[in-house]
């Protein structure tokens, strides 16, 4: 471990703590949007190579069918482009097949909060569809492997009496019929609490190190949430633009 480097993650987690206590305190008027703010500009966007965008909107397929509105979306810019990205306000239209990770953001995780999310992804998962990034000496589509962009949930607070890793899993299992064996939420961190995530082989826990003061659950999520993206890009071939904007249907010979 470089401490040097986990001094400075650290130091960010406390500033975000900081602000987004400061936003609560004042009852900021845009409270989602200011947390969202905070989560993009102090704990992921530092870590992303240039290879990688994250920005507020809406996911598209090529069908034209559109998700709800998601907080944060970790995309890759090397497949296909954001359209009508606006860089100053971080809001776009994010190409299914770029979307890496889908993140909801909760100033307190609850039953309601949780199951929002839920099903703002579920809606997502359910109506859209990518296209191949992989297509034969004819230009033709074939079905390949993909890596599914993963989603997570990050809350600024717990409104249970007492926080326990088998707290949020019995939440959430009344939520996800299939919440132990394919969970569609596979990480839910909240800060100054613990994080839980599936993986292979099932659910596993980072508590926050109370003794220390220090933020081992956003420290943990933060790893694996930067961490696998470029495995789930590179599952993703070359998705063409041109499934987006033309009709191919209209291509004859001369």
């Amino acid at each position: 471990m470089n401490n040097l480097i986990c001094d400075l993650i650290i130091n960010q987690i406390n500033k975000a703590k900081s602000d987004s206590l400061a936003a609560k305190n004042l009852g900021h008027p845009y409270l989602t949007g200011k947390l969202r703010e905070i989560i993009l500009n102090t704990l992921i966007s530092p870590l992303l190579n240039s290879n990688f965008g994250i920005g507020t909107g809406k996911v598209v397929d090529s069908n034209g069918n559109l998700s709800k509105e998601i907080d944060l979306c970790v995309y890759s810019k090397n497949l296909l482009p954001a359209f009508f990205f606006l860089e100053k306000d971080g809001f776009g239209t994010f190409p299914m097949e770029s979307v890496l990770k889908c993140i909801e953001v909760k100033s307190t995780l609850d039953l309601a909060t949780l199951r929002n999310a839920y099903d703002n992804f579920k809606f997502l998962e359910d109506s859209l569809l990518p296209t191949s990034g992989y297509h034969d000496e004819h230009g033709r589509p074939f079905e390949h492997f993909i890596i599914k962009h993963k989603y997570e949930v990050f809350a600024f607070d717990f409104s249970g009496k007492r926080y326990s890793p088998k707290t949020i899993l019995s939440l959430y299992k009344k939520i996800d019929p299939n919440w132990e064996t394919d969970p569609l939420i596979c990480s839910i961190c909240i800060l100054g609490k613990g994080w839980v995530m599936n993986s292979a082989s099932g659910w596993w826990h980072m508590p926050f190190d109370e003794n220390n003061g220090i933020h081992e659950e956003v420290i943990g999520y933060l790893c694996t949430a930067i961490g696998d993206l470029s495995n789930t890009e590179a599952s993703r071939g070359t998705p063409k633009l041109g499934n987006y904007l033309m009709n191919v249907k209209n291509m004859k010979r001369p």
